[in-house]
Protein backbone atom coordinates (compact mmCIF):
# COMPACT_ATOMS: atom_id res chain seq x y z
CA UNK A 1 0.00 0.00 0.00
CA UNK A 2 1.67 3.63 -0.96
CA UNK A 3 1.86 5.92 1.60
CA UNK A 4 1.65 9.81 1.97
CA UNK A 5 2.00 12.46 4.11
CA UNK A 6 -1.31 14.12 2.58
CA UNK A 7 -4.18 12.33 0.35
CA UNK A 8 -6.96 15.00 -1.29
CA UNK A 9 -9.53 13.76 -1.89
CA UNK A 10 -11.35 15.82 -5.06
CA UNK A 11 -9.51 18.23 -7.39
CA UNK A 12 -11.47 20.96 -8.15
CA UNK A 13 -10.79 24.69 -7.39
CA UNK A 14 -9.94 24.01 -3.68
CA UNK A 15 -8.31 20.66 -3.79
CA UNK A 16 -6.30 21.78 -6.77
CA UNK A 17 -5.35 24.67 -5.54
CA UNK A 18 -4.33 22.93 -2.21
CA UNK A 19 -2.42 20.24 -3.57
CA UNK A 20 0.07 23.38 -5.13
CA UNK A 21 0.16 24.47 -1.72
CA UNK A 22 1.20 21.76 0.07
CA UNK A 23 3.21 19.75 -2.73
CA UNK A 24 6.40 21.39 -1.81
CA UNK A 25 6.27 20.25 1.78
CA UNK A 26 4.81 16.90 2.03
CA UNK A 27 4.52 13.66 -0.18
CA UNK A 28 1.08 14.15 -1.59
CA UNK A 29 -1.57 12.07 -3.60
CA UNK A 30 -4.58 14.01 -4.96
CA UNK A 31 -7.58 11.87 -6.47
CA UNK A 32 -10.54 12.25 -8.09
CA UNK A 33 -12.24 10.17 -10.55
CA UNK A 34 -11.34 12.81 -13.64
CA UNK A 35 -8.54 15.36 -12.31
CA UNK A 36 -8.52 16.94 -15.37
CA UNK A 37 -11.97 16.37 -16.44
CA UNK A 38 -13.19 18.08 -13.11
CA UNK A 39 -16.78 16.78 -13.23
CA UNK A 40 -17.71 18.08 -9.33
CA UNK A 41 -18.96 22.20 -9.61
CA UNK A 42 -15.81 23.44 -10.69
CA UNK A 43 -17.02 22.36 -14.20
CA UNK A 44 -19.95 24.25 -14.64
CA UNK A 45 -19.30 27.47 -11.92
CA UNK A 46 -20.41 30.70 -13.76
CA UNK A 47 -17.08 31.92 -12.12
CA UNK A 48 -18.70 35.71 -10.53
CA UNK A 49 -16.77 37.19 -7.82
CA UNK A 50 -17.95 39.78 -6.09
CA UNK A 51 -16.37 40.72 -2.73
CA UNK A 52 -18.36 42.39 -0.93
CA UNK A 53 -20.47 40.79 1.71
CA UNK A 54 -22.41 41.05 5.19
CA UNK A 55 -20.03 38.74 6.60
CA UNK A 56 -16.70 40.09 7.12
CA UNK A 57 -15.21 37.17 6.64
CA UNK A 58 -16.64 35.80 3.32
CA UNK A 59 -15.14 39.74 2.07
CA UNK A 60 -12.11 38.55 3.95
CA UNK A 61 -11.30 35.42 1.72
CA UNK A 62 -12.90 36.85 -1.75
CA UNK A 63 -10.30 39.69 -1.38
CA UNK A 64 -7.41 37.16 -0.90
CA UNK A 65 -9.19 34.85 -3.95
CA UNK A 66 -9.12 38.08 -5.93
CA UNK A 67 -5.48 38.21 -5.44
CA UNK A 68 -4.87 34.77 -6.06
CA UNK A 69 -6.34 34.43 -9.47
CA UNK A 70 -5.18 37.99 -11.04
CA UNK A 71 -1.50 35.67 -10.73
CA UNK A 72 -2.86 32.91 -12.08
CA UNK A 73 -2.38 33.41 -16.22
CA UNK A 74 -6.02 33.62 -17.89
CA UNK A 75 -7.75 32.77 -14.31
CA UNK A 76 -9.31 36.58 -13.24
CA UNK A 77 -10.93 39.21 -15.86
CA UNK A 78 -11.23 42.40 -13.71
CA UNK A 79 -14.44 43.21 -15.82
CA UNK A 80 -15.84 44.70 -12.58
CA UNK A 81 -19.21 43.92 -11.25
CA UNK A 82 -22.64 46.05 -10.54
CA UNK A 83 -25.56 45.87 -9.06
CA UNK A 84 -28.57 47.15 -10.33
CA UNK A 85 -31.99 48.27 -8.79
CA UNK A 86 -34.92 47.99 -11.17
CA UNK A 87 -38.47 49.51 -11.30
CA UNK A 88 -40.61 46.71 -12.91
CA UNK A 89 -44.04 47.30 -11.12
CA UNK A 90 -47.36 47.12 -13.32
CA UNK A 91 -48.08 50.28 -10.99
CA UNK A 92 -45.69 53.29 -10.07
CA UNK A 93 -44.55 52.19 -6.27
CA UNK A 94 -42.32 54.77 -4.59
CA UNK A 95 -41.55 52.96 -1.20
CA UNK A 96 -40.37 49.60 -3.25
CA UNK A 97 -38.23 51.62 -5.65
CA UNK A 98 -36.67 53.70 -2.64
CA UNK A 99 -36.10 50.83 -0.65
CA UNK A 100 -34.13 48.86 -3.40
CA UNK A 101 -31.68 52.29 -3.96
CA UNK A 102 -31.56 52.11 -0.04
CA UNK A 103 -30.46 48.24 -0.48
CA UNK A 104 -28.09 49.31 -2.98
CA UNK A 105 -26.14 52.06 -0.62
CA UNK A 106 -26.14 49.59 2.25
CA UNK A 107 -24.02 47.73 -0.31
CA UNK A 108 -22.12 50.46 -0.90
CA UNK A 109 -21.47 50.94 2.68
CA UNK A 110 -20.26 47.27 3.00
CA UNK A 111 -17.68 48.37 0.47
CA UNK A 112 -16.77 51.26 2.36
CA UNK A 113 -15.91 49.02 5.34
CA UNK A 114 -13.73 46.59 3.34
CA UNK A 115 -11.76 49.27 1.76
CA UNK A 116 -12.95 48.01 -1.74
CA UNK A 117 -13.91 50.71 -4.52
CA UNK A 118 -17.34 51.22 -4.96
CA UNK A 119 -19.47 53.90 -7.11
CA UNK A 120 -23.12 54.46 -6.88
CA UNK A 121 -24.80 55.07 -10.45
CA UNK A 122 -27.74 56.42 -12.12
CA UNK A 123 -29.84 54.32 -13.83
CA UNK A 124 -28.61 55.70 -17.26
CA UNK A 125 -24.94 55.69 -16.25
CA UNK A 126 -25.58 52.06 -15.37
CA UNK A 127 -27.40 51.29 -19.02
CA UNK A 128 -23.66 52.74 -20.28
CA UNK A 129 -21.45 50.73 -18.51
CA UNK A 130 -23.45 47.44 -19.13
CA UNK A 131 -25.65 47.79 -22.02
CA UNK A 132 -26.21 44.40 -22.88
CA UNK A 133 -27.76 43.55 -19.24
CA UNK A 134 -28.99 47.12 -18.45
CA UNK A 135 -32.36 48.93 -20.22
CA UNK A 136 -34.29 51.48 -19.22
CA UNK A 137 -35.97 49.96 -15.70
CA UNK A 138 -32.74 50.83 -13.80
CA UNK A 139 -33.39 53.08 -10.90
CA UNK A 140 -29.58 53.41 -9.59
CA UNK A 141 -26.56 50.63 -9.63
CA UNK A 142 -23.77 50.15 -7.35
CA UNK A 143 -20.49 49.51 -9.35
CA UNK A 144 -17.26 47.25 -7.73
CA UNK A 145 -14.79 47.81 -10.51
CA UNK A 146 -12.06 45.63 -8.47
CA UNK A 147 -15.44 42.80 -8.81
CA UNK A 148 -14.92 40.20 -12.39
CA UNK A 149 -14.81 36.96 -13.50
CA UNK A 150 -12.95 34.24 -12.78
CA UNK A 151 -11.90 31.08 -14.66
CA UNK A 152 -12.44 28.18 -12.16
CA UNK A 153 -11.19 25.75 -14.57
CA UNK A 154 -8.12 27.33 -15.74
CA UNK A 155 -7.95 28.06 -11.83
CA UNK A 156 -8.21 24.49 -10.91
CA UNK A 157 -5.81 22.75 -14.29
CA UNK A 158 -3.09 25.57 -13.25
CA UNK A 159 -3.21 24.13 -9.55
CA UNK A 160 -2.83 21.15 -10.91
CA UNK A 161 0.12 21.60 -12.80
CA UNK A 162 1.89 23.08 -10.06
CA UNK A 163 1.34 20.05 -7.89
CA UNK A 164 2.19 17.96 -10.24
CA UNK A 165 5.48 20.13 -11.00
CA UNK A 166 6.17 20.16 -6.94
CA UNK A 167 6.54 16.33 -7.20
CA UNK A 168 2.99 15.25 -5.93
CA UNK A 169 0.54 12.23 -7.22
CA UNK A 170 -2.03 13.24 -9.44
CA UNK A 171 -4.49 10.41 -10.14
CA UNK A 172 -7.86 8.98 -11.79
CA UNK A 173 -9.51 6.98 -9.04
CA UNK A 174 -13.52 6.63 -7.54
CA UNK A 175 -12.79 6.75 -3.85
CA UNK A 176 -15.41 4.65 -1.27
CA UNK A 177 -14.15 5.44 1.88
CA UNK A 178 -11.77 6.71 4.39
CA UNK A 179 -10.53 4.97 7.26
CA UNK A 180 -9.04 5.51 10.61
CA UNK A 181 -5.92 3.58 11.31
CA UNK A 182 -3.66 3.20 13.88
CA UNK A 183 -0.87 4.71 12.04
CA UNK A 184 -3.12 7.44 10.35
CA UNK A 185 -6.05 6.65 7.69
CA UNK A 186 -6.02 4.60 4.74
CA UNK A 187 -7.90 6.00 1.70
CA UNK A 188 -9.98 3.20 0.10
CA UNK A 189 -9.75 3.50 -3.95
CA UNK A 190 -10.91 2.02 -7.63
CA UNK A 191 -7.03 2.12 -7.71
CA UNK A 192 -6.11 0.64 -4.83
CA UNK A 193 -5.92 1.86 -0.92
CA UNK A 194 -3.58 4.66 -0.13
CA UNK A 195 -1.95 5.22 3.68
CA UNK A 196 -1.76 8.53 4.91
CA UNK A 197 -0.95 10.75 8.26
CA UNK A 198 -3.72 13.36 6.65
CA UNK A 199 -6.33 13.11 4.60
CA UNK A 200 -8.32 16.10 3.10
CA UNK A 201 -12.25 15.69 2.12
CA UNK A 202 -12.58 18.38 -1.12
CA UNK A 203 -15.54 17.02 -2.89
CA UNK A 204 -17.75 19.19 -3.18
CA UNK A 205 -22.00 18.21 -3.19
CA UNK A 206 -20.19 14.84 -2.54
CA UNK A 207 -18.80 15.41 0.73
CA UNK A 208 -21.60 14.21 3.15
CA UNK A 209 -20.70 10.63 1.16
CA UNK A 210 -17.35 10.21 2.90
CA UNK A 211 -18.03 11.77 5.68
CA UNK A 212 -21.47 11.27 7.45
CA UNK A 213 -21.09 14.10 9.96
CA UNK A 214 -21.48 16.78 7.23
CA UNK A 215 -24.80 15.39 6.03
CA UNK A 216 -27.09 18.15 7.66
CA UNK A 217 -24.56 20.65 7.04
CA UNK A 218 -23.18 20.46 3.58
CA UNK A 219 -26.74 20.30 1.54
CA UNK A 220 -26.62 20.44 -2.12
CA UNK A 221 -29.09 22.19 -4.26
CA UNK A 222 -30.12 22.61 -7.82
CA UNK A 223 -29.88 25.65 -9.61
CA UNK A 224 -30.65 26.85 -13.21
CA UNK A 225 -28.08 28.52 -15.19
CA UNK A 226 -28.31 29.28 -18.78
CA UNK A 227 -26.44 30.22 -21.78
CA UNK A 228 -27.32 32.23 -25.12
CA UNK A 229 -26.63 31.27 -28.61
CA UNK A 230 -22.65 31.55 -29.36
CA UNK A 231 -21.69 35.08 -30.90
CA UNK A 232 -18.54 37.05 -31.96
CA UNK A 233 -16.54 37.59 -29.00
CA UNK A 234 -17.43 41.67 -27.73
CA UNK A 235 -13.77 43.98 -27.76
CA UNK A 236 -14.09 44.37 -24.17
CA UNK A 237 -16.03 42.48 -21.25
CA UNK A 238 -19.08 44.30 -19.51
CA UNK A 239 -19.56 43.97 -15.56
CA UNK A 240 -21.18 41.01 -14.78
CA UNK A 241 -24.75 42.70 -13.48
CA UNK A 242 -26.89 41.57 -10.14
CA UNK A 243 -30.37 42.32 -9.75
CA UNK A 244 -30.52 41.59 -6.16
CA UNK A 245 -33.96 42.18 -5.20
CA UNK A 246 -35.11 40.16 -8.49
CA UNK A 247 -32.57 36.84 -7.09
CA UNK A 248 -31.14 36.85 -10.56
CA UNK A 249 -27.42 37.59 -12.41
CA UNK A 250 -25.96 37.78 -15.61
CA UNK A 251 -22.44 38.19 -17.47
CA UNK A 252 -20.46 37.78 -20.76
CA UNK A 253 -19.05 34.74 -21.10
CA UNK A 254 -16.66 35.47 -24.13
CA UNK A 255 -18.77 34.11 -26.93
CA UNK A 256 -21.68 33.36 -24.85
CA UNK A 257 -24.04 35.50 -22.70
CA UNK A 258 -25.15 33.82 -19.29
CA UNK A 259 -27.74 34.19 -16.91
CA UNK A 260 -29.22 32.46 -13.62
CA UNK A 261 -31.44 32.54 -10.89
CA UNK A 262 -32.01 32.23 -7.17
CA UNK A 263 -35.93 33.41 -7.45
CA UNK A 264 -37.60 30.29 -6.68
CA UNK A 265 -37.98 27.28 -3.72
CA UNK A 266 -34.59 25.17 -2.73
CA UNK A 267 -34.43 21.88 -4.51
CA UNK A 268 -32.70 19.66 -2.03
CA UNK A 269 -30.65 16.94 -3.67
CA UNK A 270 -30.46 14.27 -0.76
CA UNK A 271 -27.31 12.17 -0.39
CA UNK A 272 -28.41 9.61 -1.32
CA UNK A 273 -29.40 10.98 -4.70
CA UNK A 274 -25.98 12.59 -5.33
CA UNK A 275 -24.35 9.60 -4.14
CA UNK A 276 -25.25 8.19 -7.61
CA UNK A 277 -24.42 11.16 -9.60
CA UNK A 278 -20.82 10.61 -11.57
CA UNK A 279 -21.26 14.13 -12.09
CA UNK A 280 -21.75 17.94 -10.32
CA UNK A 281 -25.03 18.19 -13.10
CA UNK A 282 -28.77 16.75 -11.84
CA UNK A 283 -31.27 16.93 -14.68
CA UNK A 284 -33.24 19.50 -15.28
CA UNK A 285 -36.22 20.67 -12.97
CA UNK A 286 -39.54 21.66 -13.65
CA UNK A 287 -39.55 23.71 -10.10
CA UNK A 288 -36.31 25.63 -11.52
CA UNK A 289 -37.36 26.69 -15.11
CA UNK A 290 -39.89 29.69 -14.28
CA UNK A 291 -37.13 31.33 -12.10
CA UNK A 292 -34.81 31.45 -15.08
CA UNK A 293 -37.26 32.67 -17.17
CA UNK A 294 -38.33 35.08 -15.07
CA UNK A 295 -34.74 36.56 -14.74
CA UNK A 296 -34.58 36.49 -19.01
CA UNK A 297 -37.48 39.15 -18.86
CA UNK A 298 -34.84 41.54 -16.47
CA UNK A 299 -32.79 41.76 -19.85
CA UNK A 300 -32.71 44.18 -22.63
CA UNK A 301 -35.52 42.78 -25.29
CA UNK A 302 -32.23 41.85 -27.64
CA UNK A 303 -30.19 40.63 -24.89
CA UNK A 304 -33.08 38.82 -23.99
CA UNK A 305 -33.92 37.45 -27.38
CA UNK A 306 -30.45 35.24 -27.34
CA UNK A 307 -31.62 33.00 -25.07
CA UNK A 308 -34.87 32.49 -26.96
CA UNK A 309 -36.38 28.69 -26.84
CA UNK A 310 -33.48 27.66 -25.26
CA UNK A 311 -32.69 23.27 -24.55
CA UNK A 312 -32.65 21.71 -21.38
CA UNK A 313 -30.32 18.49 -22.09
CA UNK A 314 -30.45 15.93 -19.36
CA UNK A 315 -27.78 15.93 -17.37
CA UNK A 316 -25.59 13.37 -19.76
CA UNK A 317 -26.56 15.59 -22.54
CA UNK A 318 -25.20 18.68 -21.45
CA UNK A 319 -22.18 19.00 -23.26
CA UNK A 320 -23.28 17.76 -26.22
CA UNK A 321 -25.17 20.78 -26.38
CA UNK A 322 -22.40 23.17 -25.08
CA UNK A 323 -20.19 22.53 -28.09
CA UNK A 324 -23.03 23.83 -30.50
CA UNK A 325 -24.06 27.19 -30.73
CA UNK A 326 -28.00 26.92 -29.39
CA UNK A 327 -29.11 28.66 -26.21
CA UNK A 328 -29.05 26.16 -23.22
CA UNK A 329 -29.91 26.01 -19.54
CA UNK A 330 -28.87 22.80 -17.29
CA UNK A 331 -29.43 22.32 -13.36
CA UNK A 332 -25.95 22.98 -11.74
CA UNK A 333 -25.71 21.50 -8.42
CA UNK A 334 -23.57 23.12 -5.70
CA UNK A 335 -23.62 23.25 -1.74
CA UNK A 336 -25.07 25.30 1.04
CA UNK A 337 -24.36 25.30 4.86
CA UNK A 338 -26.75 26.41 7.51
CA UNK A 339 -25.11 29.99 8.01
CA UNK A 340 -23.39 30.40 4.06
CA UNK A 341 -19.99 29.98 5.13
CA UNK A 342 -17.86 27.25 3.98
CA UNK A 343 -16.65 24.13 6.14
CA UNK A 344 -13.04 23.84 6.54
CA UNK A 345 -10.90 22.78 8.96
CA UNK A 346 -10.04 19.82 11.51
CA UNK A 347 -13.16 16.99 11.76
CA UNK A 348 -11.25 15.38 14.93
CA UNK A 349 -8.99 16.38 17.26
CA UNK A 350 -6.02 14.67 19.52
CA UNK A 351 -5.45 10.94 19.28
CA UNK A 352 -7.74 11.05 15.68
CA UNK A 353 -6.24 14.46 14.17
CA UNK A 354 -5.64 14.16 10.46
CA UNK A 355 -8.76 14.22 8.92
CA UNK A 356 -9.53 17.66 7.41
CA UNK A 357 -12.36 19.07 5.10
CA UNK A 358 -13.27 22.18 2.36
CA UNK A 359 -16.49 21.76 1.84
CA UNK A 360 -19.63 24.27 0.56
CA UNK A 361 -16.85 26.63 -0.84
CA UNK A 362 -17.24 28.73 -3.70
CA UNK A 363 -15.19 30.10 -6.30
CA UNK A 364 -15.82 33.66 -4.67
CA UNK A 365 -13.62 31.94 -1.53
CA UNK A 366 -12.08 29.39 -2.63
CA UNK A 367 -8.58 30.98 -3.40
CA UNK A 368 -8.79 32.58 0.00
CA UNK A 369 -9.94 29.49 2.27
CA UNK A 370 -7.26 27.63 0.83
CA UNK A 371 -4.64 29.62 2.18
CA UNK A 372 -6.21 29.41 5.70
CA UNK A 373 -6.73 25.73 5.86
CA UNK A 374 -3.08 24.92 3.76
CA UNK A 375 -1.24 26.78 7.42
CA UNK A 376 -2.94 24.67 9.11
CA UNK A 377 -2.32 21.28 7.43
CA UNK A 378 1.33 23.09 7.38
CA UNK A 379 0.99 23.65 11.33
CA UNK A 380 -0.20 19.91 11.92
CA UNK A 381 2.75 18.69 9.61
CA UNK A 382 5.70 20.64 11.42
CA UNK A 383 6.57 22.78 8.69
CA UNK A 384 5.05 26.49 9.68
CA UNK A 385 4.73 27.76 13.55
CA UNK A 386 1.70 28.65 14.42
CA UNK A 387 0.84 32.59 14.50
CA UNK A 388 -2.61 33.22 15.13
CA UNK A 389 -3.06 35.48 12.19
CA UNK A 390 -6.32 33.62 10.74
CA UNK A 391 -7.68 32.68 13.98
CA UNK A 392 -10.69 34.72 13.24
CA UNK A 393 -11.21 32.62 10.18
CA UNK A 394 -10.29 29.44 11.07
CA UNK A 395 -13.07 29.66 14.30
CA UNK A 396 -15.50 31.15 11.63
CA UNK A 397 -15.31 28.18 8.43
CA UNK A 398 -14.68 25.34 12.01
CA UNK A 399 -16.56 22.63 10.41
CA UNK A 400 -17.34 21.53 14.41
CA UNK A 401 -19.36 24.37 14.50
CA UNK A 402 -22.78 22.94 14.42
CA UNK A 403 -21.80 20.00 17.04
CA UNK A 404 -24.80 19.06 19.03
CA UNK A 405 -27.31 20.92 16.66
CA UNK A 406 -30.76 19.54 15.59
CA UNK A 407 -29.49 17.91 12.20
CA UNK A 408 -33.13 18.62 10.86
CA UNK A 409 -32.70 22.50 11.89
CA UNK A 410 -29.57 22.54 10.36
CA UNK A 411 -30.80 21.32 7.04
CA UNK A 412 -33.53 23.69 6.85
CA UNK A 413 -31.49 26.29 7.45
CA UNK A 414 -29.17 25.63 5.32
CA UNK A 415 -31.86 25.17 2.35
CA UNK A 416 -32.88 28.54 3.47
CA UNK A 417 -29.84 30.53 2.68
CA UNK A 418 -29.94 29.11 -0.92
CA UNK A 419 -32.78 32.52 -1.49
CA UNK A 420 -30.08 34.69 0.19
CA UNK A 421 -26.83 33.89 -0.99
CA UNK A 422 -25.41 37.27 -0.48
CA UNK A 423 -26.96 37.39 3.09
CA UNK A 424 -29.35 39.79 3.25
CA UNK A 425 -30.53 39.21 6.49
CA UNK A 426 -27.38 39.69 7.45
CA UNK A 427 -26.43 43.02 6.11
CA UNK A 428 -30.32 44.55 7.06
CA UNK A 429 -29.39 43.55 10.70
CA UNK A 430 -26.08 45.50 10.86
CA UNK A 431 -26.54 48.27 13.04
CA UNK A 432 -27.23 51.68 10.70
CA UNK A 433 -29.01 49.84 8.32
CA UNK A 434 -32.61 51.63 7.82
CA UNK A 435 -34.97 53.03 5.12
CA UNK A 436 -33.69 56.34 3.81
CA UNK A 437 -34.91 58.97 1.23
CA UNK A 438 -32.88 58.35 -2.07
CA UNK A 439 -31.26 61.18 -3.88
CA UNK A 440 -30.16 59.32 -7.16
Amino acid sequence: MSEYDIVIVGAGIVGSLLAARLAPHARLLLLDRDVSGLPGSTGHAPGFVGQVNAIPALSEVAQRSVRLYNSIPGGFATAGGMEVALGVHDEPDLDADIAAVDALKARAALAAAAGLPHRLLSGAEARALAPTFVDQRALAAVHFPSDGLANAKAIARHGQEAARAAGATLLDADVSAVVKTASGFRVDSSQGAFAAAHVVVATGVWGGQLLPSLKATAVSVAHPYGYAGKRAARPTLQPFVRFPAQHAYARDHGTRDGIGSYDHESVHYALGRVGALDNAYGDWESRIAPALNRAITLLPPKTAESFRNYRTPQRDGVHEVSAGSVPYAFNGLFTVTPDALPLVGALDVGDGAGLWCAVGVWVTSAGGVVGVLADQILEALGKKEADGVDADLRRAFDPRRFDGRDEGELETAALGKYNDIYNKAEQEAKPGHKRQKSNL
